[in-house]
């Protein structure tokens, strides 16, 4: 924390060296604690790893780069600046999370005895519910005028401010995504039915939506969702298949910032564009650098220029949680109520046509400063530490199966966003799991 506070501006290569050893020995400790829920299968393939892999891929790695003189700080994005002074303190905090995260997953919940429980059958009524639920979300979606999202040109902007489009898209995609691990695991614990079927049927469908609408992080964590219910019971994913799929993902992620703008929406259309080499960046030169730009923005302007928001961001994404009740409590000019948005009205104004994300180290530091940082990342650690422990401790349980697979996806991709990304996903699946469940006991009671 001291050294946070009185690193001067710059680069400093001890620091990007000291960081290359903390988060080395943490990603190589983690790789070697595989999930195992039965013999012979084992998997890295789960939140924890892939949360350093890809935390580590937008806060560090372009300072490792320019470590080695690969890329020049001053010159990393897209923005007219760059914020190359605020290196140190972005090493600095980043490896700070990195720590604070490690040292939450080591918690009482990873320390615990695991006994292996028995066998929990999903309640019966899950796979009509998440059916239904499908259905109506998709249906809304599109008469509230999601269709224009799938056949014309994408724009996050515009997704963003159509709020309740946007809460029933993110709704179908969470509903997919129980879906396909419910619908896998299903397999494995004989439970399925023809409900079970019809939903994967109808998630494959919402796949294709999603591709064709542009959303690749949306595509991604359909996709890691199903990856990780495959190697939980089916397929070793080992550090050799990670870098094979890494390198996949980096490459899809990379061409579908054009594919996504291209007038062709056929599926060979849209595929050709995403693998043509020609829309092929590296990662320091991608949008991901952005975000790495952004995070620096934010040691730049917090609190010098823009004060801390003191909580309101965490408050703002617990009431996120409820659907409009963010709305009702926060006032309508009351401001920004993301590190997003405050992040582009700094460096881009506030008149701009388009928008900046932000990255979880931004949103924790803009939020209570650095010592936030520290415990935010302590305690989504130990969030992930409770997650992986239900599972490990009822490998057979399918409502911890789900939730496990759910939560993977978002704490994969959890370095780019605030906090609200991953509580709301977690609660509501939790909720939706605990839903169908109490009504499964009453419809028998009945």
């Amino acid at each position: 924390m001291l050294l946070f506070a009185f690193t001067p501006d710059g680069f400093s290569p001890a620091l990007a060296f000291l960081s290359i050893v903390v988060t080395v020995e943490i990603i190589i400790r983690t790789a070697r604690n595989p999930v195992s829920l039965h013999e012979n299968i084992s998997t890295q393939f789960h939140g924890e790893f892939l949360f350093y892999i890809f935390s580590y891929v937008i806060l560090l790695y372009p300072y490792h780069l320019a470590l080695f003189g690969a890329i020049d700080l001053s010159q990393q994005s897209k923005f007219r600046y760059s914020f190359p002074e605020m290196s140190n303190k972005a090493i600095i905090a980043s490896t700070i999370f990195f720590v604070g995260f490690d040292i939450g997953t080591s918690s009482v919940f990873r320390a615990r005895d695991m006994p292996r429980l028995g066998q929990f059958q999903p309640a019966p009524i899950l796979s009509t519910m998440l059916l239904f639920l499908q259905v109506v979300s998709i249906i809304v979606f599109l008469g509230l005028g999601g269709d224009r999202w799938i056949f014309g040109s994408y724009s996050r902007l515009d997704q963003v401010s159509s709020a309740t489009v946007n809460q029933f898209f993110f709704l179908a995609t969470l509903l997919t995504m129980m879906a396909f691990a419910s619908f896998i695991a299903g397999f494995k614990l004989r439970c399925n039915n023809s409900f079970s079927w019809v939903s994967a049927g109808v998630g494959a469908i919402w796949i294709l939506a999603v591709f064709l609408i542009g959303d690749r992080n949306s595509l991604f964590l359909i996709l890691i969702s199903i990856i990780t219910s495959l190697s939980l019971f089916y397929i070793r994913v080992r550090i050799t298949s990670l870098a094979i799929l890494a390198t996949i993902a980096f490459t899809a992620y990379s061409g579908f910032e054009v594919a996504r703008k291209s007038e062709d929406k056929s599926i060979s259309g849209m595929i050709s564009e995403i693998f043509d080499p020609n829309n092929q960046t590296s990662i320091a030169d991608s949008s991901l650098a952005n975000t790495t730009t952004s995070t620096r923005a934010a040691f730049y302007y917090v609190p010098d220029t823009i004060g801390y928001s003191y909580g309101q961001l965490t408050t703002n994404a617990i009431l996120g949680i409820v659907p409009k009740l963010r709305s009702l409590v926060v006032k309508s000019n009351a401001g920004p109520t993301r590190s997003a948005e405050i992040l582009t009205d700094a460096i881009l104004g506030k008149n701009t046509s388009w928008g900046l994300g932000t990255s979880i180290l931004a949103d924790l530091y803009m939020d209570l400063g650095i010592f936030y940082v520290l415990f935010a990342s302590y305690v989504l650690g130990c969030v992930w530490a409770w997650i992986r422990f239900r599972l490990a401790s009822a490998p057979n349980d399918h409502d911890a199966i789900v939730l496990f697979v759910v939560a993977t996806a978002f704490f994969a991709e959890l370095a780019r966003y605030g906090i609200a990304f991953v509580i709301r996903p977690i609660v509501w699946t939790y909720f939706i799991l605990s839903l169908s469940r109490f009504i499964s006991r009453f419809l028998h009671k009945v």
